[in-house]
């Protein structure tokens, strides 16, 4: 959490990052290393997550762009 802090300004709760690591972790995505008072994670298939990406950020454009179309509306 500290990490999503410092690199993205991104101030997230417990409740609402380790859901999200556990159902990357069942998708294969994430690799989980126990530690000895918490856990470590780290990317399981470096192919599969560049892919997730680049679609995530597809989709984000588009919705900005018809966002920004819809402006031009009002």
């Amino acid at each position: 959490m500290s990490d999503l802090a410092d690199h993205f300004d991104a101030h997230l709760s417990p409740g609402t990052i380790y859901p999200r690591l556990h159902d990357l972790e069942e998708e294969g995505l994430l690799e989980v290393h126990e530690l000895v008072k918490t856990k470590k994670y780290s990317i399981a298939d470096t192919e599969r997550v560049r892919r997730r990406i680049e679609q995530t950020l597809q989709h984000h454009i588009a919705i900005g762009s018809v966002f920004h179309a819809s402006l031009d509306e009002i």
